[in-house]
């Protein structure tokens, strides 16, 4: 176990990463592209994101289960309807894909890169860890779940 596991909260990581691509994109301007369309792409990501945040978020609400990641243990059911059918992580997913809009809207190849580290950080550091705690509290039903449901898409 390490000491970053379920430390950061993934709402503050998201806004780090969106810090980081904003800065990027202003002190690194030579590696920006053009693209007519990429505002439009960029709010078909952010509707995409926003959607499935929540599809997700009124998932938990109706399994009457927690939302704070940094606790897993404090779950009460496995929420595997809905979206949670398509990935095991669909809020995390949803960041990812509000990352890609504003990677989109800012065209900056640089400010990809915020998008691998957050991908990084949440699988090693987050998923991981809330995984672990759902084998434990849910044993054959969570092996079950993941085995017909992938952690990102």
């Amino acid at each position: 176990m390490s000491k970053l596991e379920l430390r950061i909260p993934p709402v503050l990581l998201l806004l780090i990463c969106l810090v980081g691509m904003w800065v990027t994109a202003v002190f690194m301007p030579a590696v920006s592209l053009s693209f007519a369309w990429a505002k439009l792409v960029a709010g078909g990501f952010f509707l995409l994101g926003g959607a499935l945040i929540i599809l997700s978020v009124v998932a938990f609400r109706q399994a009457k289960t927690t939302l704070d990641p940094r606790y897993p243990e404090q779950s009460s059911h496995l929420v595997s309807c809905g979206v949670f059918g398509v990935s095991r992580n669909p809020i995390y997913l949803g960041f990812v894909l509000l990352l890609i809009g504003v990677a989109w809207y800012l065209m900056n190849l640089l400010a990809v890169v915020w998008i691998f580290a957050f991908v990084f950080y949440m699988t090693r550091f987050q998923i991981v860890p809330e995984e672990r705690h759902m084998k434990e509290k849910f044993a054959e039903e969570f092996d079950s779940y993941s085995a017909r449901v992938r952690r990102w898409f």
